[in-house]
């Protein structure tokens, strides 16, 4: 087996979910300047990725579909290519069960609810991404066919596989049909902790977790013998739904995940990782991005991310950073700057590394605990936290507060100021409309105030992109997912005049510019 994994501490992520209706999404994507700015920062080992949850692959496939906007070209094998030229490990990035591109195209891989609907019916960031599910033979040969085509092809190390886990409990026919082979049962509908009947197929789907982990393992080494496999493991912390338990440990060479949360969370999962890791480093993976992915444009400082390296050396662990890309595929040099002063520094440790921990305490963590009584009763749906009594009261009392310090009628009043400086901007015959509805505003750009033509894609990354460097944090939506063009405001309802001010005068700057 390949031992990369045994002399890496530092080691970069660009995450890369992103579609292609956009014409330009991912059209700047450089291979080269990729590279270039992974040596600058000093890091030993690259994930790169070969497809995302979007379902769409960066090299040419002949059982999936390529990113329309990287034009046909092999980026993926460029990066790969390139990075082992400078003397970096590669690990190539897949995404399992995720997949947008394969439940469109295959309604009957599709994990259904016990209502039959998949998860791209549900409103907001839950149906983001649609999800296949394990367990059906089609889904299963298309990531048979997916992996042959990726690892005799490419020298790569490693092959980290992502999300192998259960989004939600499934009643799709696979599942129906492998439950009553197994179980000689129907699927229970009802979430039930006291009867044997729901605790049997809890297990049932752990255990089919660490099986399709196993399987993708098995296809890998396969292929590619020597390869490393990580499974991501961030799961393991997770609730019960995902169904994730020790069996899966055993489908990786080392155990790694990405995790968002502050200092304590990083303390325990890096114990947790480094007492299940078959091999050693483990690896804590987290954002350069503040809070999370979710703001790509915000990077945490670098002290920051410096105690989140150290923390991960403190435990015996390697530390990747995970780097957001910009939608037309653009890297920021300064990041990797940070990320090479931070590594540089990090690296002169890396000689002491690899020892025992002595341990005084120890924290009980059990797979099997992973329930919650007050859920008895309830229909297994994809998820309670929208009803459940601590959000609902968390809720209430953020009401209680827009109520008491009126910020509702504050909202009404600075938003109608704010609506009215930014009108002042349709002196730039680029803005055909702003329109709000307290401090929710958008800024329609347009080619033709009379046609409604939206203005180029590239006019609007400038302007958001011109902002996000002055400190202004902008987004851009309307026109479905065909146009985004219009620059959106929702800023927060305590804010002043002044800020509002600034707003205004940072975007007649950059609309200045086009």
């Amino acid at each position: 087996m390949s031992d990369w994994y045994r002399r890496s501490y530092r080691r970069n992520l660009v995450d890369m979910h992103v579609d292609d209706w956009d014409a330009s999404f991912l059209s700047r994507l450089d291979p080269v300047e990729y590279v270039r700015l992974l040596q600058r920062a000093n890091v030993r080992s690259a994930m790169v990725y070969a497809n995302s949850h979007v379902g769409l692959c960066y090299w040419p496939t002949a059982s999936g579909h390529m990113h329309a906007g990287i034009r046909g070209r092999d980026v993926f094998g460029e990066i790969v290519t390139r990075a082992k030229r400078a003397g970096l490990d590669v690990v190539a990035y897949y995404s399992l069960i995720f997949n947008n591109r394969a439940c469109e195209n295959h309604p009957d891989w599709q994990i259904r609810d016990v209502d039959g609907r998949p998860s791209r019916d549900y409103p907001g960031r839950l149906g983001r991404y649609g999800t296949v599910c394990p367990n059906n033979a089609g889904y299963r040969a298309f990531v048979e066919a997916q992996v042959a085509e990726l690892l005799p092809r490419y020298e790569v190390d490693g092959i980290f596989f992502d999300m192998c886990f259960w989004p939600a409990c499934c009643y799709c026919d696979a599942c129906k049909e492998r439950y009553a082979r197994e179980a000689g049962a129907d699927i229970p509908t009802v979430i039930d902790w006291s009867d044997s009947t729901w605790i049997a197929f809890q297990r049932a789907r752990e255990a089919w977790t660490g099986e399709f982990g196993l399987f993708v393992r098995r296809l890998a080494e396969r292929l590619r013998p020597g390869i490393s496999v990580e499974h991501n493991s961030s799961p393991y912390t997770g609730g019960w739904r995902l169904a994730t338990n020790l069996e899966l440990v055993a489908a990786n060479s080392y155990i790694g995940g990405d995790l968002y949360g502050g200092a304590d969370e990083q303390s325990f999962v890096c114990k947790l990782y480094e007492t299940l890791t078959p091999g050693r480093p483990f690896e804590f993976m987290t954002s350069r991005c503040y809070p999370n992915l979710a703001e790509h444009t915000s990077s945490k400082p670098q002290e920051l991310l410096e105690q989140q390296v150290y923390l991960a050396l403190a435990h015996q662990g390697a530390f990747l950073f995970i780097d957001a890309i910009d939608p037309d595929g653009r890297l920021h040099a300064p990041i990797y700057e940070t990320m090479g002063q931070i590594f540089r520094e990090s690296q002169r440790y890396e000689e002491y590394l690899g020892g025992e921990r002595v341990q005084d305490v120890g924290i009980y963590f059990s797979f099997d605990s992973k329930f919650d009584p007050a859920e008895n009763r309830q229909v297994a749906q994809v998820n309670t936290y929208g009803g459940h009594p601590v959000a609902a009261a968390v809720a209430l009392r953020n009401i209680e507060i827009l109520e008491a310090e009126h910020l509702a009628d504050r909202a009404a009043e600075t938003g109608a100021y704010l609506i009215d400086g930014l009108r002042g901007l349709m002196n730039h015959q680029v803005v055909g409309d702003v329109r709000g509805k307290g401090l929710l505003i958008g800024m329609e750009l347009v080619k033709d105030r009379t046609t409604k033509e939206p203005a180029d894609a590239s006019q609007i990354t400038a302007v958001v992109d011109f902002c996000r460097e002055r400190g202004l944090i902008v987004g851009r939506s309307g026109g479905g997912r065909r146009f985004g063009n219009t620059i959106t405001l929702c800023p927060p309802l305590v804010i002043t005049r002044a800020e509002c001010d600034r707003i205004v005068d940072t975007l007649d700057q950059a609309l200045a510019t086009l």
